[in-house]
């Protein structure tokens, strides 16, 4: 059974990653396709996401291991500017490596 409902206007839900079934329910169709929300939850929302986590957890790592070239000369005070610098170019490091191993899994045909 159809909704007469069209599918912008789900309220609460509109943007969100729905995955909608191609064909008219009468056919045997097992294709989907991606809303605009999914492309946008594959692609840059994702790096946003774990380019977010990743900085925190390695701002976090460095922070407590207090390696000598993130300390102030002279001091035990952690310089905190350095610290985050090298975690977000940690963090792009990582997703940079993960994206390349994506790509290289994603082009090889079985």
């Amino acid at each position: 059974m159809q909704s007469s409902q069209p599918l912008g206007s789900l309220g609460n839900l509109e943007g969100a990653a729905v995955f909608v079934k191609k064909g008219d329910g009468h056919h045997m169709s097992h294709g989907y396709h991606m809303s605009r929300g999914d492309a946008f939850f594959m692609g840059i929302g994702v790096f946003i996401l774990w380019f977010a986590v990743l900085t925190v957890l390695t701002w976090l790592i460095i922070y407590s291991l207090r390696p000598s070239w993130c300390m102030y000369k002279g001091t035990d005070k952690i310089n905190t500017s350095m610290v985050l610098v090298a975690s977000i170019i940690i963090a792009l490091v990582i997703i940079l490596i993960l994206w390349l191993i994506k790509l290289g899994l994603s082009s090889c045909k079985m």
